[in-house]
């Protein structure tokens, strides 16, 4: 066994598991940090965080390795559902332990949009969390969702106090800063650990938001990156650390990540979370105008973004491109001279015209100037030469050299 923690919110949910393995013959157990009993996984509208307690190794294979290849068998358009049916492939293996050492079940928090979700796939567990005593046939999915932060521990018998599940939930629907919540999430499963021996003093914490970033952190343990906590890392990162600090020299200290999709859900999270960034109304205005044909509303995120900040030079760019605005262009590269997607989409409009395309050969210039490793500006610059009938600037391009 071993002890699972999620916690749910409407902004985060936090996940945490311990590191022990017990041998179910003789008792003894062991503590590894290079096979994870908790992975990330992200996908398109859903990102989740997966964790197990029960069977953590058979005779031909890690558990944490197994679930990190099924997780990065998911395809990126898959829903939540491809995850939990790969889960329950786990009974393929799972009927070759004796049932009285089969229970085994995967905790999983996941984000389907924004709305939070609690899944078991579980062989052990009934609709409330309560243990079976024996292990049924065949993996079942159980969902468990609160619309109230919620502390949900697998197996539900597992020490973890009712003031303590009351803390963690409390303390993770303040939105408290990462730290803090991983340090009593450590500090909950120390707790656990001095009164079940199968529980390791150790542990990893994890979090993911409604956004899509997340973080994760071991603690009382030194990883080894070869349990590295991401469905698709498939050794990468291990073979990377070993050949720069040397075989089993490098350790996880801690990890962050973080997702952007062209999705209304990503942009409504950061205009909600950040609503005075310029970044964000820019963004979300070239978001409108690109994925949605949206003109109106893009063009009100490009003033909103201006009215932040009028020297917004992406807000500027953009807003130019919509009203084909000259004057905005001047304006943009008035204060980034150069800027190379502003450059470039101002040279695009001054080659319709009859009369531009010696200023735009010119603005482009400057911009490869300032840009010299950029292979659109080169290109484009050659285009110009040739739209100029000056086939010799167009042969300066490097033999070879395509879009």
């Amino acid at each position: 066994m071993t002890l699972n923690i999620t916690i749910t919110t409407k902004r985060r949910i936090y996940q945490c598991a311990d590191f022990r393995l017990t041998d179910f013959q003789t008792g003894e157990t062991r503590d590894f940090g290079a096979n994870q009993k908790i992975h990330l996984v992200s996908r398109a509208g859903w990102h989740a965080l997966v964790c197990f307690f029960g069977v953590g190794s058979t005779p031909g294979f890690l558990v944490g390795d197994w679930l990190g290849k099924q997780l990065g068998s998911i395809q990126y358009q898959d829903t939540l559902d491809a995850l939990l049916q790969k889960l329950r492939e786990a009974d393929a293996w799972l009927r070759s332990i004796p049932l009285s050492w089969r229970r085994h079940t995967f905790s999983i928090g996941a984000f389907v949009g924004s709305r939070p979700h609690y899944y078991l796939v579980t062989n052990c567990m009934d609709e409330s969390g309560n243990l079976l005593s024996t292990a049924s046939d065949e993996l079942r999915i159980i969902e468990a969702w609160s619309k109230k932060p919620k502390t949900f521990v697998a197996p539900n018998g597992a020490t973890l106090s009712r003031e303590m599940r009351h803390r963690l939930a409390s303390l993770a629907a303040l939105n408290q800063p990462t730290d803090a919540m991983f340090a009593l999430l450590a500090q909950a499963n120390l707790q656990a650990a001095k009164q079940d021996k199968s529980i390791s003093p150790g542990c990893f914490t994890m979090y993911i938001s409604d956004a899509g970033d997340g973080a994760g952190r071991p603690h009382g343990m030194d990883v080894r990156p070869s349990g590295f906590p991401f469905s698709a890392a498939d050794g990468a990162i291990s073979n990377l650390l070993d050949d720069h600090f040397g075989p089993g020299k490098s350790r996880m200290v801690q990890f962050a990540t973080a997702r952007s999709e062209p999705t209304d859900q990503f942009h409504k999270v950061q205009l909600r979370d950040k609503p005075n960034d310029p970044n964000t109304h820019s963004n979300y205005g070239a978001f409108l105008q690109d994925k949605k044909q949206d003109l109106k509303g893009a063009e009100k995120s490009y003033l909103r973004a201006l009215e932040l900040d009028p020297n917004h030079v992406n807000a500027l760019g953009n807003l130019a491109n919509l009203r084909s605005s000259p004057e905005l262009y001047l304006k943009a590269l008035s204060i980034s001279l150069g800027n190379e997607n502003v450059t470039w989409n101002y040279a695009h409009f001054l080659a319709r015209k009859s009369d531009g395309l010696s200023e735009a050969r010119r603005l482009m210039d400057l911009a490869i100037a300032a840009n010299p490793n950029s292979a659109r500006l080169v290109l484009y610059r050659a285009d110009l030469a040739l739209m100029s009938k000056l086939p010799t600037e167009a042969q300066r391009l490097p033999a070879g050299s395509s879009g």
